[in-house]
């Protein structure tokens, strides 16, 4: 095998560790969170996001609606 073949195989193979990597990161975006609300302290927890916390929040609410 010449140098230039060698160099297209270690391109094609950089391309294709890319491309699964890019789309492991894609799915992993792509999660639905599962969140304890229990584990909220006073409506706030350093881990949870914001949206999450007003979820949980929201969804007290209405179970206590009921």
């Amino acid at each position: 095998m010449r140098h230039s073949d060698f160099l297209w195989v270690v391109a094609i193979g950089i391309v294709f560790c890319g491309f699964i990597i890019y789309l492991t990161e894609l799915s992993r975006k792509e999660e639905t969170y599962k969140i304890n609300c229990q584990a909220l302290i006073g409506g706030w927890h350093p881990d949870i996001p914001k949206k999450y916390a007003e979820q949980c929040a929201l969804a007290q609410r209405e179970r206590s609606d009921r």
